[in-house]
């Protein structure tokens, strides 16, 4: 995952060109030939974070989509041809969205709980698979596991998604990832045969061949029941389809995955990526937004994810404003037993044409009760993150959050601090 920056950085010091590429030639009024700027690309991440560390090995890997876009749109061929980017944008988003579902999501959590992970790969089959060296020591590492891929991808594309809200927008190589990987829990679920007895040696073989929702569905039930951890972590496990939680499971699955694609954040940026960059070559967009006036916007996000005991949605309410991005979001938490709710917000400074940044989000939640764990506790989590320049080329990346004990995707799932750092790496 460091490979991209790194390149990014060789480039830099042999005094290669940036993948930006020379500036376009457009005519002037007196019908000779000026330089147009080179677009601005948004620096390169190199980090590290506490695990299971999704965000930070997300955007590492969102940086390598943003170089191998740039250095393949620097071509004449390119720039006069702006569709061609769709070409290596898309089929590139997808392998990263796999390798993010890997590494950051199975492996994340397999390495928060020192399972010793290792990954196969068939990128010809655009498959992919993680084992571990050891099984998982409780029912909720194994839920976690089950469902860290699909949060992995929904974590990245929140991110990407609230990125490209901001004053100055984002890259426009970025709206592929975020489109593939917030549709990774949505197509999975969607291929997910439903537990029941009539499909019940369908769902058996779902489960036995690895599917991360049907692994999920009877880890839930293995949890609820007492089931030995070898037999849930060799697939063996009784299946128990007269078990009315395990289809109401199913159930509040499949709607957290129907309300995740329902994104207009995510719609806006793909219509802008279309008109403006596939079409008009911009290399910079922002979504659609219902425009308040002046530079203030407003739009919405869904998303959601699977956590241990129940599944939780979240809406967030952004607002572009000409120094930053706010937004407020409320958030369910079904465990099909009994419904909570929790509430936050966060809020970015990241002022036009300022590779700084600044920002802060704070929220808090009822953990339901459930028939895995019994009565909830309330929680709550804070972060900040700064992004800040100390050169023209270089700058430094820190994350510091602390959580009580509970589910907050991409994060630690115990009480305690988590840190993250790294080097921004500029090309121009």
């Amino acid at each position: 995952m460091q490979t991209a920056a790194t390149v990014a950085l060789v480039l830099q010091l042999s005094g290669i060109p940036s993948p930006a590429g020379d500036a376009a030639q457009v005519p002037d009024t007196a019908g000779k030939r000026a330089a147009a700027p080179a677009p601005r690309l948004d620096p390169y991440l190199i980090g590290w974070s506490s695990e299971p560390a999704m965000e930070y090995g997300g955007l590492m890997l969102a940086s390598a989509q943003r170089l191998g876009s740039a250095l393949l749109g620097s071509t004449e061929a390119a720039k006069s041809r702006p569709g061609l980017a769709a070409a290596w944008e898309f089929p590139f988003a997808q392998l990263l969205s796999i390798v993010n579902h890997e590494i950051n999501g199975h492996g994340g959590w397999a390495r928060t709980f020192d399972l010793d992970p290792h990954y196969g790969f068939n990128l010809f089959g655009l498959a992919a698979w993680t084992e571990t060296e050891r099984p998982p020591h409780t029912p909720d590492e194994m839920i976690l596991l089950c469902g860290g891929g699909t949060e992995a991808d929904t974590v990245l594309a929140h991110r990407l998604l609230a990125d490209l809200m901001r004053p100055d927008g984002a890259e426009a190589s970025t709206v592929p990832l975020a489109l593939l990987a917030k549709l990774d829990l949505t197509l999975y679920v969607a291929t997910t045969v439903t537990p029941d007895a009539g499909r019940a040696s369908d769902f058996v073989d779902q489960y036995q061949e690895g599917n991360d929702i049907a692994n999920y569905l009877v880890a839930r039930q293995g949890q609820r029941r007492g089931t030995d951890m070898d037999v849930l972590w060799n697939q063996v496990a009784p299946v128990d389809f007269d078990d009315p939680l395990l289809e109401k499971n199913f159930d509040a699955a499949r709607m957290a995955a129907l309300w995740n694609a329902l994104d207009p954040v995510l719609i806006g940026a793909t219509v802008e990526y279309f008109r403006a960059h596939l079409v008009g070559g911009s290399a910079r967009i922002r979504p659609l937004v219902l425009n308040l006036g002046g530079s203030v916007g407003v739009s919405a996000g869904t998303r959601a994810f699977l956590a241990p005991s129940y599944v939780t949605r979240y809406l967030d309410l952004y607002i572009r404003l000409p120094f930053g991005v706010a937004s407020i979001f409320g958030r369910d938490l079904d465990s099909s037993v009994d419904r909570s709710y929790g509430w936050g917000g966060a809020f970015t400074v990241a002022p036009r044409g300022s590779r700084f940044s600044a920002g802060a989000t704070a929220e808090r939640w009822d953990e339901p009760a459930s028939a895995e764990h019994g009565d909830g506790e309330p929680g709550w989590h804070v972060s900040g993150e700064m992004h800040a320049p100390l050169a023209r080329r270089f700058g430094v990346a820190v994350n510091v959050g602390h959580k009580t004990e509970g589910f907050v995707a991409g994060r630690p799932f115990g009480a305690g601090t988590y840190v993250g750092l790294g080097v921004l790496v500029s090309l121009n």
